[in-house]
């Protein structure tokens, strides 16, 4: 069912392992913790990972589809991905 309450906020993840995306979200749920997210981690590393976080406040649908198509690929752009990345990239 499609959410039509606005304001809504937005959030963007980017899960870092030396200052290189191993995994990202944008999503509309706030997340505090690197273990609240799914994905491939490497095990002997676990405590390496760093949470980079941003949120953007969408009054209508045309300012989230900008979070979603313009704002959040720009902000990912701060970092490379991984070499072993293997997921759809942030941008």
């Amino acid at each position: 069912m499609k959410n039509n309450n606005y304001p809504k906020v937005i959030y963007g993840y980017a899960i870092l392992l030396d200052n290189k995306i191993e995994n990202w979200a944008v999503r509309t749920i706030n997340r505090r913790y690197i273990w609240e997210f799914k994905g491939c981690w490497k095990k002997g590393r676990l405590q390496d990972y760093k949470m980079q976080k941003v949120c953007w406040v969408c009054n209508n649908e045309e300012e989230c589809a900008k979070v979603f198509e313009e704002l959040a690929p720009k902000w990912f752009r701060n970092w490379k991905h991984a070499d072993d990345f293997i997921l759809q990239k942030a941008y």
